[in-house]
Protein backbone atom coordinates (compact mmCIF):
# COMPACT_ATOMS: atom_id res chain seq x y z
CA UNK A 1 0.00 0.00 0.00
CA UNK A 2 2.84 2.57 1.00
CA UNK A 3 4.25 1.91 -2.79
CA UNK A 4 1.06 2.80 -4.03
CA UNK A 5 0.61 5.77 -2.58
CA UNK A 6 3.97 7.05 -3.94
CA UNK A 7 3.33 5.94 -7.84
CA UNK A 8 0.06 6.85 -8.48
CA UNK A 9 0.18 10.23 -7.44
CA UNK A 10 2.97 10.42 -10.11
CA UNK A 11 0.97 8.93 -12.73
CA UNK A 12 -2.31 10.66 -11.97
CA UNK A 13 0.33 13.55 -11.60
CA UNK A 14 0.69 13.32 -15.35
CA UNK A 15 -2.64 12.43 -15.91
CA UNK A 16 -3.86 15.64 -14.97
CA UNK A 17 -1.38 17.30 -16.71
CA UNK A 18 -3.05 16.10 -20.02
CA UNK A 19 -6.49 16.76 -18.94
CA UNK A 20 -6.22 20.47 -17.92
CA UNK A 21 -2.85 21.73 -16.90
CA UNK A 22 -3.64 24.83 -18.85
CA UNK A 23 -5.07 27.48 -17.30
CA UNK A 24 -7.76 27.68 -19.41
CA UNK A 25 -9.31 24.35 -18.82
CA UNK A 26 -9.90 20.79 -20.44
CA UNK A 27 -11.57 20.68 -23.77
CA UNK A 28 -12.34 17.16 -24.79
CA UNK A 29 -9.26 15.12 -24.04
CA UNK A 30 -10.51 11.29 -23.54
CA UNK A 31 -7.63 10.57 -21.26
CA UNK A 32 -8.24 10.86 -17.80
CA UNK A 33 -6.96 9.78 -14.57
CA UNK A 34 -8.57 6.44 -13.80
CA UNK A 35 -7.81 5.25 -17.40
CA UNK A 36 -4.24 6.01 -16.86
CA UNK A 37 -4.29 4.58 -13.26
CA UNK A 38 -4.60 1.32 -14.34
CA UNK A 39 -0.73 1.16 -15.29
CA UNK A 40 -0.77 0.32 -18.50
CA UNK A 41 2.08 1.36 -20.73
CA UNK A 42 1.82 2.87 -23.94
CA UNK A 43 3.84 1.34 -26.68
CA UNK A 44 5.38 3.91 -28.28
CA UNK A 45 5.18 2.04 -31.87
CA UNK A 46 6.64 2.93 -35.17
CA UNK A 47 10.10 3.92 -32.57
CA UNK A 48 12.65 1.80 -32.74
CA UNK A 49 14.71 0.79 -29.20
CA UNK A 50 17.66 -0.56 -28.88
CA UNK A 51 20.27 -1.66 -25.72
CA UNK A 52 21.19 1.56 -24.29
CA UNK A 53 25.22 2.57 -24.67
CA UNK A 54 27.12 3.56 -21.46
CA UNK A 55 26.55 7.43 -22.13
CA UNK A 56 22.35 6.64 -21.91
CA UNK A 57 22.96 4.78 -18.68
CA UNK A 58 24.90 7.01 -16.90
CA UNK A 59 22.39 9.31 -18.18
CA UNK A 60 19.42 6.86 -16.46
CA UNK A 61 21.62 6.61 -13.22
CA UNK A 62 21.74 10.25 -12.56
CA UNK A 63 17.93 10.05 -12.92
CA UNK A 64 17.99 7.12 -10.33
CA UNK A 65 20.08 9.13 -7.80
CA UNK A 66 17.60 12.46 -8.32
CA UNK A 67 14.44 10.23 -7.91
CA UNK A 68 15.66 8.53 -5.20
CA UNK A 69 15.56 11.85 -2.95
CA UNK A 70 11.83 11.94 -3.33
CA UNK A 71 10.64 8.14 -3.64
CA UNK A 72 13.16 6.16 -1.55
CA UNK A 73 13.95 2.58 -2.91
CA UNK A 74 13.12 1.57 -6.27
CA UNK A 75 14.34 -0.18 -9.10
CA UNK A 76 15.34 0.93 -12.80
CA UNK A 77 15.38 -1.97 -15.55
CA UNK A 78 15.42 -2.40 -19.30
CA UNK A 79 17.08 1.19 -19.97
CA UNK A 80 17.27 1.08 -23.89
CA UNK A 81 17.42 4.23 -26.56
CA UNK A 82 15.46 4.92 -29.70
CA UNK A 83 18.04 4.98 -32.54
CA UNK A 84 16.31 8.03 -34.31
CA UNK A 85 15.33 10.65 -30.98
CA UNK A 86 18.27 9.22 -29.02
CA UNK A 87 15.87 9.24 -26.31
CA UNK A 88 16.20 7.12 -23.32
CA UNK A 89 13.82 4.71 -21.05
CA UNK A 90 13.90 2.44 -18.36
CA UNK A 91 10.74 0.59 -16.35
CA UNK A 92 10.48 2.30 -13.14
CA UNK A 93 9.37 -0.35 -10.53
CA UNK A 94 8.57 0.49 -6.77
CA UNK A 95 6.39 -1.70 -4.89
CA UNK A 96 5.29 -4.31 -7.81
CA UNK A 97 3.86 -1.66 -9.64
CA UNK A 98 5.81 -0.44 -12.98
CA UNK A 99 5.31 2.86 -14.99
CA UNK A 100 8.04 3.92 -18.43
CA UNK A 101 10.39 7.13 -17.90
CA UNK A 102 12.33 8.90 -20.25
CA UNK A 103 14.92 11.37 -19.72
CA UNK A 104 16.08 13.31 -22.52
CA UNK A 105 18.54 13.08 -25.35
CA UNK A 106 20.83 16.00 -23.56
CA UNK A 107 20.04 14.39 -20.17
CA UNK A 108 18.50 17.25 -18.17
CA UNK A 109 14.93 16.14 -18.10
CA UNK A 110 12.77 13.28 -17.76
CA UNK A 111 8.74 12.75 -18.27
CA UNK A 112 6.42 9.37 -17.55
CA UNK A 113 5.24 7.62 -20.29
CA UNK A 114 1.63 8.60 -19.20
CA UNK A 115 2.12 12.37 -20.28
CA UNK A 116 2.68 10.93 -23.60
CA UNK A 117 0.19 11.85 -26.35
CA UNK A 118 0.26 9.45 -29.83
CA UNK A 119 -0.17 12.34 -32.66
CA UNK A 120 -3.19 10.57 -34.29
CA UNK A 121 -3.88 13.18 -36.75
CA UNK A 122 -3.08 13.46 -40.45
CA UNK A 123 -1.02 16.05 -42.00
CA UNK A 124 2.81 17.55 -40.85
CA UNK A 125 3.99 17.07 -37.33
CA UNK A 126 3.00 20.74 -37.02
CA UNK A 127 -0.34 20.06 -37.81
CA UNK A 128 -0.74 17.07 -35.94
CA UNK A 129 0.47 19.01 -32.86
CA UNK A 130 -2.29 22.08 -33.70
CA UNK A 131 -4.95 19.45 -33.75
CA UNK A 132 -3.88 17.60 -30.51
CA UNK A 133 -3.75 21.18 -28.95
CA UNK A 134 -6.93 22.06 -29.97
CA UNK A 135 -8.77 18.83 -28.33
CA UNK A 136 -7.78 19.97 -25.16
CA UNK A 137 -8.15 23.31 -24.97
CA UNK A 138 -11.99 24.88 -24.09
CA UNK A 139 -14.34 26.72 -26.12
CA UNK A 140 -13.28 30.50 -26.70
CA UNK A 141 -9.64 29.82 -25.65
CA UNK A 142 -7.58 30.91 -29.04
CA UNK A 143 -4.04 30.19 -30.16
CA UNK A 144 -1.44 32.01 -32.11
CA UNK A 145 1.84 29.54 -33.42
CA UNK A 146 5.01 31.01 -32.72
CA UNK A 147 7.71 29.14 -34.11
CA UNK A 148 9.54 25.66 -33.90
CA UNK A 149 12.98 25.27 -32.09
CA UNK A 150 15.17 22.46 -31.00
CA UNK A 151 15.70 21.97 -27.53
CA UNK A 152 17.44 19.73 -25.40
CA UNK A 153 17.78 17.41 -28.35
CA UNK A 154 13.65 17.35 -29.43
CA UNK A 155 11.40 19.86 -31.69
CA UNK A 156 9.86 22.40 -29.41
CA UNK A 157 6.29 23.72 -30.89
CA UNK A 158 5.69 27.04 -29.40
CA UNK A 159 1.83 28.47 -28.88
CA UNK A 160 0.19 31.50 -27.27
CA UNK A 161 -2.53 30.95 -26.01
CA UNK A 162 -5.27 33.90 -25.05
CA UNK A 163 -8.43 33.62 -23.29
CA UNK A 164 -10.94 36.47 -22.00
CA UNK A 165 -8.02 39.19 -21.83
CA UNK A 166 -5.04 36.50 -20.33
CA UNK A 167 -2.52 34.92 -22.39
CA UNK A 168 -0.06 32.31 -21.85
CA UNK A 169 2.47 30.41 -23.43
CA UNK A 170 2.94 26.93 -23.93
CA UNK A 171 5.19 24.40 -25.35
CA UNK A 172 5.05 21.44 -26.72
CA UNK A 173 7.86 18.89 -27.38
CA UNK A 174 7.66 16.19 -30.86
CA UNK A 175 9.28 12.55 -29.24
CA UNK A 176 8.41 10.86 -32.77
CA UNK A 177 4.91 10.42 -33.21
CA UNK A 178 4.12 11.44 -29.72
CA UNK A 179 3.77 14.60 -28.16
CA UNK A 180 4.36 15.93 -24.41
CA UNK A 181 3.23 19.52 -22.89
CA UNK A 182 5.86 21.14 -21.11
CA UNK A 183 4.37 21.46 -18.03
CA UNK A 184 4.61 17.31 -17.75
CA UNK A 185 8.96 17.72 -18.23
CA UNK A 186 10.69 17.55 -15.21
CA UNK A 187 13.89 18.80 -14.93
CA UNK A 188 16.72 16.87 -13.67
CA UNK A 189 18.60 18.92 -11.37
CA UNK A 190 22.70 18.85 -13.42
CA UNK A 191 24.90 22.04 -12.31
CA UNK A 192 27.79 23.29 -13.81
CA UNK A 193 31.12 20.95 -12.28
CA UNK A 194 33.73 22.99 -10.45
CA UNK A 195 36.42 23.01 -7.90
CA UNK A 196 34.33 24.82 -5.20
CA UNK A 197 30.75 24.52 -5.64
CA UNK A 198 28.95 28.34 -4.73
CA UNK A 199 25.99 27.57 -2.86
CA UNK A 200 23.48 30.40 -2.33
CA UNK A 201 20.95 30.05 0.29
CA UNK A 202 18.24 32.78 0.03
CA UNK A 203 15.76 32.75 3.63
CA UNK A 204 13.77 35.93 5.44
CA UNK A 205 15.32 35.50 8.72
CA UNK A 206 11.60 34.81 10.73
CA UNK A 207 9.84 32.98 7.65
CA UNK A 208 9.15 29.49 8.68
CA UNK A 209 10.43 27.86 6.24
CA UNK A 210 13.35 29.65 5.46
CA UNK A 211 14.53 28.88 9.21
CA UNK A 212 13.95 25.30 8.64
CA UNK A 213 16.13 25.34 5.50
CA UNK A 214 18.86 26.60 7.35
CA UNK A 215 18.37 24.68 9.71
CA UNK A 216 18.68 21.37 7.42
CA UNK A 217 21.78 23.37 5.60
CA UNK A 218 23.64 23.69 8.49
CA UNK A 219 24.92 20.33 9.08
CA UNK A 220 25.91 20.11 5.39
CA UNK A 221 27.72 23.58 5.74
CA UNK A 222 29.78 22.02 8.49
CA UNK A 223 30.23 19.03 6.64
CA UNK A 224 31.53 20.79 2.99
CA UNK A 225 32.10 24.56 4.63
CA UNK A 226 35.52 23.96 3.59
CA UNK A 227 35.22 22.76 0.56
CA UNK A 228 32.14 24.79 -1.02
CA UNK A 229 31.57 28.36 -0.58
CA UNK A 230 27.76 28.27 1.29
CA UNK A 231 26.69 31.55 1.63
CA UNK A 232 23.24 32.70 3.28
CA UNK A 233 21.32 36.08 1.54
CA UNK A 234 18.55 37.11 2.08
CA UNK A 235 14.87 37.73 0.11
CA UNK A 236 14.15 41.44 -0.41
CA UNK A 237 11.08 43.35 -1.58
CA UNK A 238 11.19 46.85 -3.59
CA UNK A 239 9.38 49.12 -1.03
CA UNK A 240 6.66 49.95 -4.32
CA UNK A 241 4.93 46.60 -2.96
CA UNK A 242 4.07 48.20 0.16
CA UNK A 243 3.37 51.76 -0.46
CA UNK A 244 2.16 53.86 2.31
CA UNK A 245 3.49 51.31 4.90
CA UNK A 246 6.99 51.85 4.32
CA UNK A 247 7.72 52.58 7.96
CA UNK A 248 6.26 49.13 9.07
CA UNK A 249 8.76 47.38 6.53
CA UNK A 250 11.04 48.66 4.79
CA UNK A 251 14.66 50.87 5.50
CA UNK A 252 14.72 53.19 2.28
CA UNK A 253 14.09 51.37 -0.91
CA UNK A 254 14.33 47.54 0.48
CA UNK A 255 12.00 46.02 2.63
CA UNK A 256 10.83 42.64 4.16
CA UNK A 257 7.57 40.37 4.62
CA UNK A 258 7.41 40.27 8.01
CA UNK A 259 8.65 43.63 8.69
CA UNK A 260 11.10 45.98 9.63
CA UNK A 261 12.33 44.34 12.22
CA UNK A 262 13.38 41.09 10.32
CA UNK A 263 14.58 43.19 7.95
CA UNK A 264 17.11 44.90 10.36
CA UNK A 265 18.05 41.43 11.36
CA UNK A 266 18.44 39.79 8.18
CA UNK A 267 20.95 42.81 7.72
CA UNK A 268 22.76 41.81 11.39
CA UNK A 269 23.00 38.57 9.72
CA UNK A 270 24.72 40.00 6.76
CA UNK A 271 26.96 42.24 9.04
CA UNK A 272 27.75 38.61 11.23
CA UNK A 273 28.70 36.87 8.05
CA UNK A 274 30.99 39.34 6.84
CA UNK A 275 32.97 40.23 10.21
CA UNK A 276 32.35 36.80 11.87
CA UNK A 277 31.91 34.04 9.49
CA UNK A 278 33.31 31.46 11.90
CA UNK A 279 30.59 32.57 13.99
CA UNK A 280 27.67 33.17 11.74
CA UNK A 281 26.40 29.43 11.69
CA UNK A 282 26.22 29.29 15.30
CA UNK A 283 24.15 32.20 15.34
CA UNK A 284 21.65 31.40 12.72
CA UNK A 285 21.06 28.31 13.62
CA UNK A 286 20.16 29.25 17.21
CA UNK A 287 17.53 31.74 15.83
CA UNK A 288 16.30 28.97 13.49
CA UNK A 289 15.66 26.13 15.81
CA UNK A 290 14.33 28.58 18.83
CA UNK A 291 11.44 29.62 17.91
CA UNK A 292 11.62 32.02 20.97
CA UNK A 293 13.06 34.45 18.97
CA UNK A 294 10.57 36.67 16.78
CA UNK A 295 10.48 39.92 14.64
CA UNK A 296 8.41 41.71 17.88
CA UNK A 297 11.34 40.69 20.38
CA UNK A 298 14.76 40.57 18.27
CA UNK A 299 15.53 43.72 19.05
CA UNK A 300 16.23 42.67 21.99
CA UNK A 301 17.49 39.34 22.17
CA UNK A 302 19.74 39.48 19.26
CA UNK A 303 22.92 41.18 21.83
CA UNK A 304 22.95 38.38 24.22
CA UNK A 305 22.83 35.42 21.96
CA UNK A 306 25.50 37.59 20.03
CA UNK A 307 27.51 37.89 23.16
CA UNK A 308 27.32 34.79 24.03
CA UNK A 309 28.71 33.58 21.00
CA UNK A 310 31.66 36.06 20.79
CA UNK A 311 30.30 38.84 18.83
CA UNK A 312 31.05 42.06 19.25
CA UNK A 313 27.66 43.59 18.78
CA UNK A 314 28.90 47.42 18.73
CA UNK A 315 30.34 46.16 15.66
CA UNK A 316 27.83 44.67 14.22
CA UNK A 317 25.60 48.32 15.13
CA UNK A 318 28.08 50.37 13.20
CA UNK A 319 27.86 48.00 10.41
CA UNK A 320 23.75 48.07 10.30
CA UNK A 321 24.09 51.73 10.49
CA UNK A 322 27.27 52.58 8.15
CA UNK A 323 26.71 49.65 5.96
CA UNK A 324 23.38 48.05 6.10
CA UNK A 325 22.08 49.80 3.40
CA UNK A 326 25.07 48.81 0.84
CA UNK A 327 24.61 45.18 2.01
CA UNK A 328 20.85 45.43 1.21
CA UNK A 329 21.63 46.63 -2.39
CA UNK A 330 23.99 43.90 -2.62
CA UNK A 331 21.58 41.30 -1.89
CA UNK A 332 18.56 42.98 -3.93
CA UNK A 333 20.58 42.52 -7.17
CA UNK A 334 21.33 38.92 -6.31
CA UNK A 335 17.54 38.55 -5.91
CA UNK A 336 16.71 39.95 -9.06
CA UNK A 337 19.83 38.19 -11.24
CA UNK A 338 18.20 35.01 -10.07
CA UNK A 339 14.97 35.60 -10.05
CA UNK A 340 14.30 34.83 -6.16
CA UNK A 341 11.14 35.65 -4.72
CA UNK A 342 10.29 33.45 -1.91
CA UNK A 343 12.38 31.94 1.20
CA UNK A 344 13.67 29.46 0.97
CA UNK A 345 15.46 29.55 -2.33
CA UNK A 346 18.52 27.59 -3.13
CA UNK A 347 20.79 28.00 -6.19
CA UNK A 348 24.09 25.69 -6.94
CA UNK A 349 26.65 27.12 -9.42
CA UNK A 350 23.42 29.04 -10.84
CA UNK A 351 21.42 26.63 -11.12
CA UNK A 352 18.14 26.40 -8.95
CA UNK A 353 17.86 23.35 -6.52
CA UNK A 354 13.74 23.03 -5.78
CA UNK A 355 13.52 19.13 -4.44
CA UNK A 356 14.56 17.95 -1.26
CA UNK A 357 15.07 20.48 1.76
CA UNK A 358 16.79 17.97 4.19
CA UNK A 359 20.26 17.89 5.13
CA UNK A 360 20.96 15.01 2.78
CA UNK A 361 19.32 16.33 -0.25
CA UNK A 362 20.73 19.47 0.40
CA UNK A 363 24.43 17.72 0.25
CA UNK A 364 23.42 15.54 -2.68
CA UNK A 365 22.40 18.57 -4.65
CA UNK A 366 26.30 20.12 -3.75
CA UNK A 367 28.10 17.06 -4.73
CA UNK A 368 26.25 16.78 -7.69
CA UNK A 369 28.70 20.62 -8.95
CA UNK A 370 32.11 18.87 -7.83
CA UNK A 371 34.08 18.26 -10.62
CA UNK A 372 35.49 15.42 -8.42
CA UNK A 373 33.37 14.55 -5.64
CA UNK A 374 35.21 14.63 -2.17
CA UNK A 375 35.24 11.83 0.49
CA UNK A 376 32.84 14.01 2.75
CA UNK A 377 30.26 13.13 -0.14
CA UNK A 378 29.71 9.67 0.88
CA UNK A 379 28.91 10.18 4.35
CA UNK A 380 25.00 10.30 5.00
CA UNK A 381 22.97 13.27 6.58
CA UNK A 382 19.53 13.06 7.78
CA UNK A 383 17.07 12.40 5.27
CA UNK A 384 14.14 14.00 7.38
CA UNK A 385 13.35 17.57 8.35
CA UNK A 386 10.15 19.13 9.65
CA UNK A 387 9.25 21.92 6.83
CA UNK A 388 7.25 21.43 3.81
CA UNK A 389 9.71 20.91 0.35
CA UNK A 390 6.42 23.11 -1.77
CA UNK A 391 6.63 25.42 1.59
CA UNK A 392 7.79 29.12 0.98
CA UNK A 393 7.56 32.47 2.32
CA UNK A 394 6.71 35.22 -1.25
Amino acid sequence: MKYSKIILPIIIITAIILTGCIQFGPGNQTNTAAQITDNKTQTTSGLHWVSAPSSAVEKMKELENYLKLKLGEFTLSNIETETTTNITRAKLTIGGQSVNVYVSPSGKSFWFENAMQKLNWTGTYEQKIENYLKSILKPGVTYEFLGKAQNQGMEEYKYKLSYQGMTQNVSLFRFGDYVILDQAIQRIFSPSKSEMPDVKLFVMSFCPFGRMAESSMAPVEKLLGKLANITVHYVIYPSQMYAGQEDKYCMGEYCSMHGINELREDVRQMCIQKYYPDKFWDYISEIATNNSYSPENIEDKWKPLAEKLGINVTKIERCLENEGMDLLAQDYALNQKYGVSGSPTVIINEERWDWSRTPEGFKWAICQAFKIKPEECQQELSHSTNTTPAGSCG
